[in-house]
């Protein structure tokens, strides 16, 4: 998938509250892949209420917008999940929204930049989805996916601030690669082909 020609980014507070939600989610599932505070149904659906916020983040109402995505992916997970899940994603959302406006204004990425980790995220998103088996090697791939890419969310927001696009491949693509770049998929390798179609 090629990211949309000029990225339409949300308004401050909802780029920074679905930023967050991505960042919440993936912790979440670095920690708790393979675990048994939650169900795996749990984890696979909250990965796919969240799956589709970079395109959202990429391209503005085009498909989505803030509304849209909650009815649509944030409510029907909450629903579900309510009483046994790790948040309540609209919540969250709506909280992050409202606590903007008291923080720093964030600081974005170039926009190749944005554009090749939020496509990133999604396709990590799209893999995290998916049903796993409970083999251990699988569950670690799953769960070193979400740690070497929980962080992006805070680097989209503050970037350059504690790290910038090298120090990310560096500290956190690379050695995921390195391990699972050949049964899951090379992040970046991914990086560049996206900057590289720019």
């Amino acid at each position: 998938m090629t990211p949309p020609a000029k990225t339409r980014i949300p308004p401050e507070p909802i780029r920074l509250a679905y930023l967050d939600l991505m960042y919440r989610t993936l912790t979440v599932l670095r920690s708790q892949i393979g675990g048994d505070l939650y169900e795996p149904a749990a984890l696979w659906e909250l990965a796919e209420a969240v799956h589709d916020v970079p395109s959202m983040l990429l391209d503005y109402g085009a498909r989505f917008d803030d509304e849209t995505y909650r009815h649509i992916y944030l409510r029907p997970f909450d629903e579900r999940w309510s009483c046994r899940a790790p948040h309540r994603l609209e919540r969250h959302v709506e909280q992050t929204g409202k606590n903007v406006a008291a923080s720093e204004r964030s600081v974005l990425p170039p926009e190749p930049v944005v554009r090749a980790y939020l496509h990133l995220l999604q396709r990590a998103f799209l893999f995290l989805r998916l049903p796993w088996e409970n083999e251990p090697a699988e569950l670690a791939a799953r769960r070193d996916l979400a740690d070497a890419l929980h962080n992006v969310p805070s680097m989209l927001q503050k970037y350059g601030a504690w790290i910038n696009d090298e120090r990310f491949r560096s500290i956190y693509l690379r050695p995921f690669d390195k391990q699972w770049g050949h049964k899951v998929f090379r992040l970046e390798s991914a990086i560049e082909a996206d900057i590289g179609a720019i």
